[in-house]
């Protein structure tokens, strides 16, 4: 049997959403996706489209995940279509049949499409960052939008 993704969504580790889907007719799914600040405005997405889409303050730590079908499964993450490899700020984990991709201090770079790959199957994420730290006359600045 090939491996399987289980569309499952999450983002930090405070508040939680979550959207049940039907997979088949007698089959269930839930979707979930985990903020850290409860103002987060989460929405969510079919079939082409992006599963989750977040938006996050600069320096926030971000945590995408995906749910596979087989402990052993490996999966490869993509931020806007190039594939991901662990740095200082960027880091995999994987728990059970939980993959996750770890940003560590999320900048405006940061923002992009994820996506979460195993065989044929994927996952997509869009992340968006607000806030901006601005240095101006010796005195810190901070905008949200």
């Amino acid at each position: 049997m090939p491996a399987q993704l289980d569309i499952q969504a999450a983002f930090t580790n405070k508040d939680s959403y979550q959207k049940e889907v039907k997979v088949a007719a007698s089959q269930k799914a839930t979707l979930c996706c985990e903020v850290s600040d409860p103002k987060t405005e989460v929405k969510w997405f079919k079939d082409d489209s992006y599963q989750k889409e977040v938006k996050v303050s600069a320096s926030q730590k971000a945590t995408l995940s995906c749910e596979v079908s087989d402990l052993k499964t490996e999966v490869k993450w993509f931020k806007d279509g190039k594939q991901l490899s662990s740095s200082k700020t960027v880091h995999m984990e994987s728990k059970g049949k939980s993959r996750q991709l770890v940003l560590e201090n999320v900048e405006k770079k940061d923002a992009g499409e994820y996506t979460c790959e195993v065989g044929n199957e994927k996952l997509a994420f869009k992340i968006q960052v607000t806030g901006m730290e601005t240095i101006l006359d010796g005195s810190f600045w901070f905008c949200a939008s």
